[in-house]
C-alpha cells in the first residue's frame, strides 16, 4: 500500500503564517506596554507619561516592528513623545529580545497614530 503525501497549498501556509504573526504581534504589544508602564525603559520622562500603544505591525521576516502610539493628558507634544520613545528603543529592544528569546533583535520604529484623532474629526462632521 502506497502512502499519499498530503499537499499543503500556499494559501494554507500563508494563513497559518498570518495567524502566527498576529499572535506574536499581540505578545510584542503586551511586552512593550509592560516595559513602558513598569519603567523598564531608560528615559524617566516616560514614567509619568500615559502612552497608549494602539497597534503593532510585524514584518513577515519578524525583523521590523512598527509600533503606533498615542499620548493622553501629557505635557509632551507628539514630536517630543516620538523622540523620547526613539531614545528608549534600544532598551525596549533589549527587553523584548530577552523576554521572547529571539536569536536576533528586531528593530522597532515608533509612529504617532493620528487615526484616533482623525476618527474624532469624522464623528464631529457626521454629527453636524
Amino acid at each position: 500500500m502506497k502512502l499519499q503525501k498530503k499537499k499543503t497549498s500556499s494559501r494554507q501556509l500563508s494563513s497559518s503564517n498570518s495567524h502566527r504573526l498576529t499572535k506574536l504581534s499581540r505578545i510584542i504589544k503586551d511586552l512593550i506596554i509592560f516595559c513602558l508602564h513598569t519603567g523598564k525603559s531608560c528615559d524617566k520622562r516616560l514614567d509619568s507619561c500615559p502612552i497608549t500603544i494602539t497597534r503593532i505591525s510585524l514584518s513577515n521576516s519578524k525583523s521590523l516592528i512598527k509600533c503606533f502610539f498615542i499620548g493622553f493628558n501629557t505635557e509632551f507634544s507628539p514630536k517630543e513623545l516620538l523622540k523620547i520613545l526613539n531614545d528608549s528603543k534600544t532598551q525596549i529592544r533589549h527587553f523584548l529580545t530577552q523576554k521572547l528569546q529571539f536569536k536576533y533583535s528586531p528593530s522597532i520604529n515608533f509612529y504617532y497614530d493620528e487615526g484616533f484623532f482623525n476618527l474624532e474629526d469624522i464623528n464631529k462632521m457626521l454629527d453636524t
